[in-house]
Protein backbone atom coordinates (compact mmCIF):
# COMPACT_ATOMS: atom_id res chain seq x y z
CA UNK A 1 0.00 0.00 0.00
CA UNK A 2 2.77 2.74 0.90
CA UNK A 3 4.61 1.73 -2.26
CA UNK A 4 0.84 2.65 -4.34
CA UNK A 5 0.97 6.22 -1.97
CA UNK A 6 4.88 6.60 -2.85
CA UNK A 7 4.16 6.49 -6.74
CA UNK A 8 1.59 8.31 -6.87
CA UNK A 9 2.79 11.05 -4.85
CA UNK A 10 5.88 10.99 -7.40
CA UNK A 11 3.83 10.88 -10.34
CA UNK A 12 1.90 14.16 -8.57
CA UNK A 13 5.36 16.05 -8.00
CA UNK A 14 6.39 14.75 -11.90
CA UNK A 15 3.27 16.30 -13.39
CA UNK A 16 3.35 19.53 -10.77
CA UNK A 17 7.01 20.18 -12.19
CA UNK A 18 5.90 19.53 -15.69
CA UNK A 19 3.55 22.15 -15.03
CA UNK A 20 5.54 24.52 -13.71
CA UNK A 21 8.36 24.49 -15.93
CA UNK A 22 6.06 25.01 -19.09
CA UNK A 23 3.72 27.86 -17.96
CA UNK A 24 3.94 31.94 -18.65
CA UNK A 25 3.17 33.09 -15.44
CA UNK A 26 3.79 37.33 -15.64
CA UNK A 27 2.68 39.16 -12.62
CA UNK A 28 0.16 41.76 -14.03
CA UNK A 29 0.38 45.21 -12.05
CA UNK A 30 3.92 44.74 -10.16
CA UNK A 31 4.89 48.41 -10.93
CA UNK A 32 1.51 50.15 -9.20
CA UNK A 33 3.75 48.67 -6.00
CA UNK A 34 6.83 50.11 -6.96
CA UNK A 35 8.57 52.39 -4.64
CA UNK A 36 10.34 55.78 -5.45
CA UNK A 37 12.20 58.34 -2.36
CA UNK A 38 10.79 61.19 -2.21
CA UNK A 39 11.68 64.43 -0.36
CA UNK A 40 8.53 65.85 1.99
CA UNK A 41 8.07 69.23 1.48
CA UNK A 42 6.42 71.85 3.97
CA UNK A 43 2.57 70.52 5.18
CA UNK A 44 3.53 66.88 4.53
CA UNK A 45 1.94 64.48 7.54
CA UNK A 46 3.66 61.33 9.05
CA UNK A 47 0.53 58.66 9.09
CA UNK A 48 -0.34 59.45 12.83
CA UNK A 49 -0.44 63.50 11.32
CA UNK A 50 2.56 64.80 12.87
CA UNK A 51 3.94 67.22 10.45
CA UNK A 52 7.23 66.58 8.91
CA UNK A 53 10.13 68.62 8.49
CA UNK A 54 10.68 69.68 4.93
CA UNK A 55 13.49 67.57 3.57
CA UNK A 56 12.27 64.09 5.47
CA UNK A 57 13.34 61.21 2.91
CA UNK A 58 9.72 58.93 1.91
CA UNK A 59 10.07 55.64 1.27
CA UNK A 60 6.50 55.87 -0.87
CA UNK A 61 4.91 53.92 -3.52
CA UNK A 62 5.65 55.28 -6.76
CA UNK A 63 2.75 58.02 -7.25
CA UNK A 64 1.82 58.31 -3.76
CA UNK A 65 2.34 62.06 -3.41
CA UNK A 66 -0.50 62.40 -6.08
CA UNK A 67 -2.97 60.33 -4.49
CA UNK A 68 -2.76 60.82 -0.32
CA UNK A 69 -3.31 64.31 0.86
CA UNK A 70 -0.33 63.49 3.52
CA UNK A 71 2.14 63.79 0.76
CA UNK A 72 0.99 65.74 -1.37
CA UNK A 73 3.63 67.67 -3.42
CA UNK A 74 6.71 65.57 -2.43
CA UNK A 75 9.30 65.69 -4.55
CA UNK A 76 11.28 63.04 -5.98
CA UNK A 77 14.73 62.66 -4.13
CA UNK A 78 17.69 63.08 -6.07
CA UNK A 79 20.09 60.80 -7.54
CA UNK A 80 23.83 61.64 -6.48
CA UNK A 81 26.39 59.82 -7.99
CA UNK A 82 28.57 58.48 -4.62
CA UNK A 83 26.22 59.40 -2.53
CA UNK A 84 22.85 57.43 -3.83
CA UNK A 85 19.17 58.96 -3.07
CA UNK A 86 18.98 61.45 -1.09
CA UNK A 87 17.08 64.99 0.11
CA UNK A 88 19.77 66.85 0.20
CA UNK A 89 21.27 69.38 -2.63
CA UNK A 90 24.26 67.60 -4.78
CA UNK A 91 27.97 68.84 -3.86
CA UNK A 92 29.12 72.00 -5.44
CA UNK A 93 30.16 71.17 -9.40
CA UNK A 94 27.65 68.70 -9.54
CA UNK A 95 25.26 68.51 -12.41
CA UNK A 96 22.03 67.49 -13.60
CA UNK A 97 22.61 64.67 -16.39
CA UNK A 98 18.98 63.12 -17.00
CA UNK A 99 17.33 60.64 -14.40
CA UNK A 100 19.09 58.06 -12.39
CA UNK A 101 17.20 54.76 -14.24
CA UNK A 102 17.51 50.84 -14.35
CA UNK A 103 21.78 51.12 -14.05
CA UNK A 104 21.18 52.89 -10.54
CA UNK A 105 18.77 50.51 -9.15
CA UNK A 106 16.26 52.83 -9.14
CA UNK A 107 12.97 52.97 -11.47
CA UNK A 108 13.61 54.78 -14.33
CA UNK A 109 12.62 58.66 -15.00
CA UNK A 110 11.65 59.66 -11.57
CA UNK A 111 14.99 60.88 -9.86
CA UNK A 112 17.09 63.61 -11.38
CA UNK A 113 20.59 62.07 -11.71
CA UNK A 114 23.80 64.24 -10.66
CA UNK A 115 27.28 63.98 -11.47
CA UNK A 116 30.64 65.45 -11.03
CA UNK A 117 30.78 68.27 -13.67
CA UNK A 118 33.17 68.43 -16.52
Amino acid sequence: MWLLVAALVAGGLLVFGVAVSHSNVTVSGAQQFAHAGYCSVPGNLSTGGTPLQPGTFLDLVVGEPESNGHYAGAAPANFVQGVGLTCSAPPPGYVRDGFAGDEHHVMPGIHPYYRPGP
